[in-house]
Order: structure tokens, then sequence, then C-alpha cells
């Protein structure tokens, strides 16, 4: 029997509002479509703010508490998958793992992101919550039966720090499922005369490049977190539920960047491109919509060999690039991007995988 965590989200939390929900979900909906089984994890109602990691030893108590309950009928020769970061978080779920390993039950965790290399590496984290979370990703990284990465990049760092090979498989890129698509309706919201999107998060903790963007190019931006500012060539569109997102999009490329800088993709969040796969380049293929990302980016060998974007070294070299660029070639470029994101749509490239997995 193939069985799947599925946690619940604060409603009042940031990430109950984001696109790091809808990955979560579209996970959690493609392995009902294939007919497994959930194990709900309740939420333990707990004061203050829901994006943060409890310090407070009960809670941690009593989540292992739930899983324990939850994972009951789980048997040998199971199949249980979960997704990490976890929601609810617990320095005392090693002992679950081992019970279920020990019982023979294949546990397969997906990742959504390495906090120890993202999070973790802010100044406004505590040690005792960095502590925390590098604790739980060590202990999913050791007793997982098998962990599906987002790339072959973040597999190499994987193995570099000492995560056997043989549990790593590699998804490449993230599914983004859109059930009511219009091939015709999207496509005329796209052209190569339009503003570059940006969509995402827009705190100046990841994304304050936003904040610098050159003057020659015009952008329309979505996402949570943005301060407004007065720029003729910026154009703040709002905030969006994540399922909605697509249809509010309006422009000719979608920018995958991160970090500080629009020479570079640089800090925690824009090291971090190096071996994620970021869910907007999902979003945005999934939309129809060409993207332009970072050269060293582990995505940019995914989009050049897809032909689906641009690959640039600094945010300077977009306007020369699209300027020439012939009309056959954007529509290339657009063409490719849909072809890609009808796999996305329809959830093909996870479903691929767990067919592989047999």
């Amino acid at each position: 029997m193939n069985y799947y965590i599925e946690e619940q989200f604060y409603s009042k939390s940031r990430t109950f509002k984001s696109a790091a929900s809808k990955a979560r979900t579209d996970i959690e909906s493609i392995f009902s479509s294939l007919k497994y089984q959930p194990i709900k994890i309740e939420i333990i109602p707990r004061k203050g703010n829901m994006d943060y990691v409890s310090t407070n030893l009960k809670n941690h108590f009593q989540v292992m508490l739930l899983w324990n309950a939850a994972i009951q009928n789980v048997k040998q020769g199971d199949r249980l998958f979960i997704q990490i970061p976890l929601q609810q978080h617990s320095i005392f779920l090693s002992a679950v793992l081992k019970r279920l390993i020990k019982k023979g039950v294949e546990v397969i965790t997906v990742i959504h992101d390495l906090e120890s290399v993202r999070v973790v590496k802010r100044a406004d984290i505590s040690a005792v919550k960095a502590y925390i979370l590098k604790k739980e990703e060590k202990f999913f990284l050791k007793w997982s039966s098998k962990l599906i990465v987002h790339n072959d990049s973040m597999k190499k760092d994987l193995i570099k720090k000492g995560v056997s090979a043989t549990k790593l498989i590699s998804l490449q890129i993230f599914d983004y499922l859109m059930p009511d698509y219009d091939t015709q309706i999207m496509d005329k919201k796209f052209d190569r005369s339009q503003p570059i999107i940006i969509a995402g998060t827009l705190r100046p903790h990841k994304a304050d490049y936003v904040y610098h963007l050159p003057a020659i190019l015009n952008f329309n931006l979505y996402g949570v977190g943005y301060i407004k500012n007065d720029l003729p060539n910026i154009r703040y569109k709002g905030v969006f539920n994540p399922n909605e997102l697509p249809y509010h999009l309006q422009g000719s490329f979608g920018l995958v960047w991160d970090g500080n800088s629009t020479q570079t993709c640089s800090g925690i969040y824009g090291d971090y491109l190096r071996i994620n796969s970021p869910h907007k380049l999902s979003l945005y293929l999934a939309a129809g919509i060409p993207v332009i990302v970072w050269k060293e980016a582990a995505v940019a060998n995914f989009v050049m060999v897809n032909n689906c974007g641009l690959v640039v070294k600094s945010l300077l070299e977009i306007k020369s690039k699209i300027d020439a660029m012939s009309d056959e070639e954007y529509s290339g470029m657009k063409k490719n991007a849909r072809n890609v994101g009808k796999l996305l749509r329809s959830g093909l490239v996870l479903k691929e995988l767990l067919n592989q997995l047999g």
C-alpha cells in the first residue's frame, strides 16, 4: 500500500497563501489521483507567528505523538511519502522514522527545500531554531529509504555531504497543476514587447535585487512583501492565490532570480539557486511563459535543453538579448514553454518518476 503524509496548514501562516503551499498540495493531489492513501497530521494549536519554528519541547513531543498515532496502520512492505521541511517541526521524529524503517516500511522523502543551506543562514534565525531545522533535516536525510531531490546539482551537493547516491532521485522540475488552463486565452497574454514578470516573495531579505532593477526594462511584479515605490518602469500587480496567479500574469518573460544584486545571483537565496529548482520556474512554464534564468543556476541547463527561455549572467544583459531576438525566435520559445507547461499542468513529471519507482 502507498501512503502519504498530509500535513495541515495554519490558516494564518504566510505559507498557506504562498507558492510553497501550492507545491505541497499539488504533490498530494497527484498522490491522491494515483489512489495513494492520505495520513493526515492535525495542527497543534499554538500562539505566536506560525511561520517560525516552535522552541517549546512540549509542542515537539505533541507532534511526535500525533505521528505515532497516525502511522499505526502502516505495515511491512508499505510505502510512506513525506514532504520536507515539515509544517510542524519535532526533534523527536527521528524515533518515528527509525520505527518505520525497522518495521520494513519504505520511507520516501520529497525535498522542497534544504533549510541547512537556506533559512538557517539568516541573521534573524536564532541558534535554537537553526539547530532544530538542521537536526530535523539531518535525520530525514539519514533515515529515509529514498530521497526525491530537485535536480542533479542538489543530488551532487548531498552526495558531497555524505548522503548515499543510491538513495537520491532527481525530479528536475516540479509540476504545477492547472486543470482549467485554456491555451487560446493564455497565449494572448504574453508578448515580447511586454514587461518582464517577477513573481514570488518580494521581501528584501530574499529578493533585494527587486529594489535595484535596471531602468531600461519594464517589470510587472506579483507577490508578498513588496515595499512599494513610484518608479515608472515598475508596476506592482498585487498578491494572488497560487492557483489563481497564473491567470493574472501578463508580460514577455518570467524572471527566475534571487538575492541582493542585479549583476549576479548572490547572498543566501541567490547562491541557493545553484542547487534549487524554484517553484516559480514551474509557475511560468505552466502558464506558457518563456523564462529568464541565471547562467549559474541549477535549472539553466534545463532551460537551454528545452529552449524555453534565456540564460543570462546579469539582468543588464536582458534588454540586448530581447532586442536581438526575432519574432520567430520568441514564438519558438513560447511554444516550447507551452509544451513543457503541458507536462507540468498534468503532473506528468512526478507521475513518471513514481512509475519508475515501480
